[in-house]
C-alpha cells in the first residue's frame, strides 16, 4: 500500500483526536466546582446566626480578577434573610479584604443590605496556557458592630456553580496560618472570622479544545512540507493549486488561534511551541514554492510549450 498525503491526513486527525482526548482527560480531570465540608451550603439553624454566602461567577484572566457576590444571610435575633440579602434587626457589620468592591458592610439595624459584589486578585501564570493555574484568597470577618458586644460565631457557604472553560475548589483555611487545620478552622469561624482559598485551573473541554487546535495545526503543517518536498524533489510539478493551499492555511490558523476557549493573551506558550514556529513554515514554503514556480518553463499553455531539459522548445518542432 502507497503512502499518500491523503492517507496522512486522515490517520493524521484521528491521532490527534485521540490524543487530545486522553491528555486532557488526565490534564484536566474534575472539572467543575467543588467544596469542602466547612463551605457547603445548607439551611440556616432555628437560632441566631451570622453567616456569608458566596456565589463565584466569573474568572478574568488578563486582568488576574475572580469576582463574587458575596450574600449576608441573618437569622434570629441578628435579623431575617430575605431573596436578595437581609434585614437587620441588629447592628451587623461585615468587612472584607478585596481588591473590588466594599470592604466595609454596616447599613444599622433596621436596614436591608443586599449582596455585594466583589473581586480578589488571583496569582498564576496565564503562559502556560492550557495548564495555567491561579489560586485567590478571601479574608472576612462578621458580627455586631460596638467594642462591647461579644463575639457572634461566622459562617460562609459556598453555593458557586461550574464557571464555563474553567475547573475550581474552593475550600476554607486557618485564618492566621493559612493551612487546612480544622480544629483551627472550628476556632476561627467561632471567633467571627473566614479565610477561603479558590484554586483554578482549566477545564476538560479547554484543555481538549487547546490539544485539538494545536494537533490540527501541526497535522496542516507537516502535510504542507510534505507537498514542498515532494515538489522541489521533482515528484510533483509546482503549481497554483498548492500556492492556494498554503495561503488559504496561512490565513485559516489565525482564525483557529482566535478560537481558543479563554481567549489566550498573545505570547503565551502555546504560541512559542506551535502556533508560531507553525506560521514561520508555513511563509518558508510560500517562498520555496513561489520560487519554483516562477521558474517553470511550461506556463504557456496557449501556445503549447513543453519543457525540455529545463528550456522552453515549441510542440512538434524538432530541434
Amino acid at each position: 500500500m502507497k503512502f499518500s498525503l491523503k492517507h496522512f491526513a486522515a490517520w493524521g486527525v484521528l491521532g490527534v483526536s485521540a490524543i487530545a482526548y486522553v491528555g486532557a482527560a488526565v490534564l484536566g480531570g474534575g472539572s467543575g466546582y467543588s467544596t469542602d465540608q466547612f463551605l457547603k451550603p445548607r439551611t440556616m439553624n432555628q437560632g441566631s446566626e451570622v453567616a456569608l454566602r458566596i456565589d463565584a461567577n466569573n474568572v478574568d484572566v488578563s486582568r488576574g480578577v475572580l469576582s463574587f457576590t458575596a450574600t449576608p444571610q441573618l437569622s434570629g435575633e441578628f435579623g431575617q434573610s430575605t431573596g436578595n440579602g437581609s434585614f437587620l434587626q441588629q447592628p451587623i457589620m461585615y468587612s472584607f479584604d478585596v481588591f473590588e468592591g466594599p470592604t466595609k458592610v454596616n447599613p444599622g439595624s433596621g436596614n436591608l443590605v443586599g449582596g455585594q459584589n466583589l473581586g480578589i486578585r488571583i496569582s498564576g501564570e496565564p503562559a502556560n496556557y492550557p495548564f495555567d493555574s491561579y489560586a485567590g484568597k478571601f479574608y472576612a470577618t462578621g458580627g455586631i458592630n460596638g467594642y462591647n458586644q461579644g463575639v457572634q460565631p461566622f459562617y460562609m457557604w459556598d453555593i458557586s456553580t461550574p464557571l464555563p472553560g474553567f475547573s475550581v475548589k474552593s475550600q476554607y483555611l486557618s485564618f492566621f496560618t493559612e493551612k487546612i487545620d480544622n480544629d483551627e478552622i472550628k476556632s476561627d469561624i467561632s471567633q467571627g472570622t473566614g479565610l477561603i482559598e479558590w484554586q483554578i485551573k482549566r477545564s476538560f473541554s479547554t484543555i481538549f479544545a487547546a490539544f485539538l487546535f494545536g494537533g490540527l495545526m501541526l497535522v496542516g503543517a507537516i502535510a504542507s512540507l510534505l507537498m514542498s518536498v515532494s515538489v522541489l524533489r521533482g515528484k510533483r510539478p509546482p503549481s497554483i493549486n498548492s500556492l492556494t493551499w498554503l495561503a488559504a492555511f496561512l490565513f485559516a490558523l489565525f482564525q483557529v488561534r482566535g478560537q481558543l476557549p479563554g481567549d489566550p493573551p498573545s505570547g503565551v506558550r502555546f504560541d512559542m511551541f506551535i502556533f508560531f514556529p507553525v506560521i514561520l513554515l508555513l511563509i518558508c514554503l510560500i517562498m520555496i514554492n513561489v520560487s519554483l514556480w516562477n521558474k517553470r518553463e511550461d506556463w504557456d499553455m496557449e501556445n503549447h510549450v513543453i519543457a525540455v531539459h529545463g528550456r522552453r522548445s515549441d510542440a512538434g518542432i524538432d530541434s
